[in-house]
């Protein structure tokens, strides 16, 4: 067999490699590799709002009379949110005369107005580039680069936040 042709028969053509970063990173770059691709997006962002949150003030009212005298006990229980229920009052329970107690409970309108804009997601950066995240809650562009410049043998970090993705590729 000549010798072209043998060296094209046992000639190995380089392969890509593709290292994917979804969380932050070092990227160990192996010697004789001096430029890679890299791709990737950051975070997401979250829509905004404007508008009433719902919401209501719940309150248990204890009536007591205690030798025929008034006695009543207001306890905050909080707040509820959604659709604001019907007040009601339980039976009255007479101990003996003059003495009964009755439990009722009592809401009331305790909506209020948010305004939030939308944000935007955290950006990924590695290898001196920026991959951006998305404004709102939509899925973030892929962002791309070719022929980056690096130094075989050298260490880059990666930081990518959650949701967020970058992918190095190199021939080896």
């Amino acid at each position: 067999m000549k010798a072209w042709l043998m060296a094209l028969a046992f000639s190995r053509r380089p392969q890509p490699v593709s290292i994917p970063f979804d969380k932050n990173g070092t990227l160990v770059v192996p010697a004789g590799v001096s430029s890679v691709s890299v791709s990737g997006y950051g975070a997401r962002g979250t829509d905004g709002f404007s508008g009433t949150v719902s919401r209501y003030r719940r309150t248990q009212v204890i009536h007591r009379y205690v030798d025929f005298v008034y006695r009543r006990t207001d306890t905050d229980l909080g707040y509820g949110f959604g659709s604001m229920p019907a007040p009601y009052c339980e039976p009255e329970i007479v101990v003996s005369p003059g003495n009964s107690v009755q439990e009722c409970m009592i809401y009331s309108d305790a909506s209020y107005s948010e305004n939030r804009p939308p944000t935007t997601g955290a950006s990924a950066t590695g290898l001196g580039k920026t991959f951006p995240g998305s404004y709102g809650n939509t899925a973030p562009g892929t962002t791309s680069f070719t022929n980056v410049p690096v130094n075989g043998g050298a260490s880059y970090n990666i930081v990518v936040p959650a949701g967020g993705l970058v992918t190095v590729t190199y021939y080896l």
